[in-house]
C-alpha cells in the first residue's frame, strides 16, 4: 500500500510540476492569494482605513488542491504527501531596512529617526506546509540578483517577484 501511495504522490507533483498544467489547474486561486497578500501589504493594520479587513484568511482544501499549489507556487516538495488536516501556511513579511546614516540618526535622537519615512521597505512571502518551510525553486540563493543579498534566507520570496511569476503564467 505504501509503495502505491508512494507513486501516486509522485505521479500528481510530476502533473502538476510542468507551469501550463499548475497555470490551468491553480490560476484562479494563486491570483486571489496573491491580490490578498497586496492587499495585505497595502493595508496596515495601524490606523487602516478597511478596518474590516480581515488579518487571517482560511482557504479550505482536499490535499490534491494542495499539491496543486505547491507545485503552481514553484515550492519544494515536502518530504510526505499532505495528510488530512493538512495546512498550507503563507505568511507575508514586512522587512524594513535602514541605512547605516538613519542608524547614527537613530543613536542620536530615537524619536526623530523613527519617525523618519525613508526606511526601505520590502515585503517578502514565506510558505511553509504543516510547519515544514518549503523553498521555492524560482528564488533559490544562487539565483538572486546582484545586489539583492539582502542576508534574507532563500525561502523568503520577495512579493514582486512572486506577482511577476503570476502574472506571467497568466498570459
Amino acid at each position: 500500500v505504501q509503495r502505491i501511495a508512494s507513486h501516486s504522490a509522485w505521479k500528481w507533483f510530476e502533473h502538476l510540476r510542468h507551469p501550463p498544467l499548475a497555470k490551468l489547474a491553480m490560476n484562479d486561486l494563486v491570483c486571489r492569494i496573491v491580490n490578498v497578500l497586496h492587499d495585505g501589504k497595502n493595508c496596515p493594520r495601524v490606523g487602516c482605513i478597511e478596518q474590516d479587513a480581515p488579518w487571517l484568511h482560511i482557504y479550505s482544501a482536499h490535499d490534491s488542491t494542495l499539491v496543486g499549489l505547491l507545485c503552481a507556487f514553484q515550492l519544494e516538495s515536502p518530504a510526505q504527501w499532505p495528510g488530512y488536516a493538512s495546512y498550507l501556511k503563507v505568511e507575508l513579511i514586512k522587512v524594513e531596512t535602514v541605512t547605516d546614516e538613519e542608524e547614527k540618526e537613530l543613536e542620536k535622537d530615537e524619536t526623530e529617526a523613527t519617525n523618519s519615512n525613508s526606511n526601505s521597505v520590502r515585503h517578502y512571502v514565506r510558505f511553509s506546509l504543516n510547519g515544514e518551510i518549503l523553498p521555492s525553486r524560482l528564488f533559490l540563493v544562487e539565483e538572486k540578483e546582484e545586489g539583492d543579498d539582502d542576508g534574507l534566507p532563500s525561502h523568503m520570496i520577495p512579493l514582486e517577484h512572486l506577482t511577476a511569476m503570476v502574472q506571467d503564467e497568466a498570459q
